[in-house]
């Protein structure tokens, strides 16, 4: 569905699993502590100089936040929420802004 590139790879399958690839080698990873689970997913991101990995669930209405190694931050979710398509984090400001049904939303982490 997506990826996203910190030095490592990180790989979104339509069924929300997420794949990890270090230097081209398939490494162990787990989305620990999400509920209710992952069971799909449409965008992933993160960077060199961020501390966490932010996938967009659209059929969930949220977003989770997770640390490089899986385990759950939060989960951000809106009662405004329809259908999330798109998002960008700024996490040096504390804020990600989300794109739903052509509005945009300015979200405190």
């Amino acid at each position: 569905m997506d990826l996203t590139i910190d030095g490592d790879v990180f790989a979104l399958g339509k069924n929300g699993s997420i794949y990890k690839f270090t230097k081209g080698e398939s490494r162990p990873f787990a989305a620990q502590g999400v509920d209710p689970a992952l069971t799909a997913a449409d965008r992933i991101w993160t960077y060199t100089d961020l501390n966490y990995l932010y996938i967009l669930n659209s059929a969930g209405k949220r977003l989770i936040v997770l640390d490089k190694e899986g385990f759950l931050k939060s989960q951000i979710t809106a009662t405004e929420f329809v259908k999330p398509t798109g998002m960008i984090v700024d996490e040096t400001k504390g804020t990600v802004y989300v794109l739903d049904s052509n509005k945009l939303y300015q979200i405190g982490l």
